[in-house]
């Protein structure tokens, strides 16, 4: 798959939809369930970006909260947190190489990052939540000198 259009047109295909076409500012939006936006939007020649706002992360980014993220980025690949600078918010993105996979695999890489935004917003991000707290009580939060919210 070479294009941006070609990745869009096979993941609308998958979706049983006419057509996806990205906005003038090269992000396509994909609407689950009415209340789920996953975003799709070219970085580069070869690559797409998927992303979701979490917001259930909206108002509690603290120091330990912005560590635990960090820390979850640095365990496991594909997934990606990002915090928005905008609106001091959390945003889980992935990127996918759209030179070099193939056609058939983009609309599964597509779903199961959609299934992994469900996850994290049913209960993963309230899970780390919690565990930030507890590790607080406990005088285990690692604290990140120099970082400013």
């Amino acid at each position: 798959m070479r294009t941006m259009h070609a990745a869009l047109a096979e993941v609308a295909r998958h979706l049983g939809l006419a057509q996806i076409l990205p906005d003038a500012d090269g992000f396509a939006e994909l609407v689950v369930d009415e209340t789920l936006s996953i975003f799709l939007r070219r970085v580069d020649e070869d690559a797409i970006e998927l992303s979701a706002r979490l917001p259930e992360f909206d108002g509690r980014l603290s120091v330990p909260v912005l560590d635990a993220l960090l820390r979850w980025n640095g365990r496991f690949t594909g997934l990606r947190f990002a915090v928005e600078s905008d609106r001091n918010g959390v945003v889980l993105g992935r990127r996918i190489d759209i030179d070099t996979e193939a056609a058939d695999s983009l609309p599964r890489m597509v779903e199961a990052f959609v299934l992994a935004v469900i996850d994290w917003r049913r209960s993963g991000a309230e899970a780390l939540l919690h565990s930030v707290i507890r590790h607080e009580d406990t005088g285990f939060a690692s604290q990140m000198s120099g970082l400013r919210l």
